[in-house]
């Protein structure tokens, strides 16, 4: 199981990051924690930390905007509703394809600040709360 994944983070000020993913427990660690899916979309899943809300993750703004305003979930709110979701998700978030396949190219698309990161040098950054100039 190997994929291209868009990780998210919750800190407004860095970057978004394209990185490979090769196993489940890689994504533990990226959304730090126990993974949570959502389908907001017909080609990808949206990856978080299950118990976000309760830690007191902070709001990720990047992630929650994106799926409240680009996704089909989004869009058919927003068309039935007359306004887009509000969408809270919290944490890290990573967005994958379906069934752990890579992250759709037009998903990647609307990220163009975003830089390709060594999933390992990702985690490790995580682990550490510093990003060591990656700007991730």
């Amino acid at each position: 199981m190997t994929f291209d994944a868009l990780f998210i983070p919750h800190d407004f000020s860095k970057r978004p990051a394209q990185v490979r993913i090769y196993n489940v427990d890689q994504l533990n660690q990226l959304v730090q924690g126990q993974p949570e899916r959502a389908v907001y979309d017909y080609d990808a899943e949206t990856w978080m930390n299950a118990n976000g809300i309760e830690q007191g993750l902070p709001r990720n703004l990047g992630a929650s905007g994106f799926s409240a305003q680009y996704t089909a979930a989004g869009r058919q709110f927003e068309a039935k509703n007359g306004r887009p979701p509000n969408i809270g998700l919290h944490g890290n978030v990573v967005i994958t394809g379906n069934h752990f396949t890579d992250v759709p190219q037009r998903i990647l698309d609307e990220f163009p600040n975003k830089t390709t990161m060594n999933v390992n040098e990702l985690i490790e950054d995580l682990s550490h709360g510093h990003g060591r100039g990656h700007g991730y």
